[in-house]
C-alpha cells in the first residue's frame, strides 16, 4: 500500500500478524507538525537513511520517558510506551528517508524464545506483556544496519516473494538494533579502526557526494572537503556502508533511478541522465546487475 506524504511516498507492508513495515522518502516544503495519539502497544524501530526534526511526547510513565527524540541522518531508534501522544515534526527542505518496523512485544518475544536475560529490565518486561514500562534507545546507523538498509531498498522480487523478503530484512534490522542496546560497545557505528571525529568526517563525506547526484565531486575533492586521504576514506566507506566511496555512489544513483521509473514515471532516458549517466547502455547494464532486471522492466511494472 502507498500513499502521498507531501511530495513523497510511504510504502506499507503489513507482512506479518503483528508486524508491519514502511519505507519513507518525502521531502515537505515547510515544516510539518503530526500530531499522534497511541494506545496500541507496540514495539517501533526506526531505521533514518536522512531527516530532520525531532519527536515530543508525553506519556504516564515518567521514569523512562525523554520526551524528546531526535531525528537526524544515520540514526536508530526503538520506542516503547502503551499510551502516548505529541508532535513529530519535520525540518524543511530535508529528504525524509527511513525504514520504520512496528511489532507487537509477545510477537517479538517469540522470535527470541522467551530468552531475555540480556536485555534492559524494562525491556524485559515489556516483552513478558508488561504495559506499566517505558522504554527508548537512539543510536547510530552500525555497518551491519547500512547493508541490510541496502538490501532491503533493493528488494529483485515481487508479489508475496517481496512481502517474504521484506519481512526477512525487516527482522534482520530489528537484531541489529537489539544487539546495538546489548552490547553498545561492541555493535557500533563504524570498527574500532575509526574514532568518532573520522566518523564524522566519512558521514560528511556521505552527505557531500550524494548531494548532486548528476554531477558528484572527484574524489580529490571529497577527500580535500572533508580532511581524510583518499585511501582512509575508502577504508572508511568499506567499514561503515560496505562498499568503497563510489561504490555508494553507484548504489544510490541506481536505487533513485529505479525511483523515478517507478514512482515519478519518468523513462529509463530521462533517469538515466538525472543520475549522472551519460551512455544508456552503461545505466542498463548497471541497471541489471545490480537489481537483476532492465529499466524497462520497472515501467512496464508501472504500467
Amino acid at each position: 500500500m502507498e500513499k502521498d506524504i507531501g511530495c513523497g511516498l510511504m510504502e506499507t507492508f503489513h507482512v506479518k500478524s503483528g508486524m508491519d513495515v514502511r519505507i519513507a522518502d518525502f521531502q515537505s516544503p515547510g515544516t510539518i507538525e503530526k500530531r499522534f495519539e497511541k494506545t496500541n502497544p507496540s514495539l517501533r524501530f526506526y531505521f533514518y537513511i536522512s531527516g530532520g526534526g525531532h519527536w515530543e511526547f508525553r506519556s504516564r510513565y515518567e521514569n523512562t520517558t525523554q520526551n524528546k527524540l531526535l531525528i537526524s541522518d544515520h540514526l536508530s531508534t526503538i520506542l516503547y510506551y502503551s499510551e502516548l501522544e505529541g508532535k513529530k515534526y519535520w525540518q524543511p527542505m530535508r529528504r525524509q528517508f527511513h525504514i520504520s518496523a512496528q511489532i507487537t512485544p509477545s510477537v517479538l518475544s517469540a522470535y527470541l524464545s522467551g530468552r531475555l536475560d540480556e536485555f534492559p529490565k524494562d525491556l524485559q518486561a515489556i516483552f513478558e506483556g508488561r504495559t506499566d514500562r517505558g522504554f527508548s534507545h537512539v543510536g547510530r546507523l552500525s555497518r551491519t544496519m547500512n547493508e541490510t538498509i541496502q538490501h532491503l531498498l533493493n528488494c529483485p522480487y515481487s508479489g508475496p516473494m517481496k512481502e517474504l523478503y521484506i519481512e526477512s530484512k525487516a527482522i534482520e534490522l530489528i537484531v541489529h538494533k537489539l544487539a546495538q542496546i546489548v552490547s553498545p560497545d561492541v555493535i557500533g557505528h563504524a570498527s574500532p579502526n575509526f574514532d568518532l571525529r573520522e566518523t564524522d568526517r566519512i558521514e560528511l563525506a556521505r552527505d557531500i557526494l550524494c548531494r548532486d547526484l548528476e554531477k558528484p565531486p572527484k574524489l580529490i575533492d571529497l577527500v580535500r572537503a572533508v580532511g581524510m586521504n583518499h585511501c582512509r576514506l575508502n577504508q572508511g566507506f568499506r567499514e561503515v556502508y560496505g562498499t568503497t566511496v563510489f561504490g555508494y555512489l553507484r548504489q544510490t544513483r541506481l536505487i533513485e533511478a529505479k525511483h523515478l521509473l517507478e514512482k515519478d514515471g519518468m523513462n529509463v532516458t530521462e533517469a538515466a541522465l538525472s543520475v549522472g549517466y551519460s551512455s544508456i547502455s552503461s545505466f542498463s547494464n548497471a541497471f541489471f546487475e545490480h537489481f537483476g532486471l532492465r529499466p524497462t522492466a520497472c515501467l512496464k511494472k508501472k504500467q
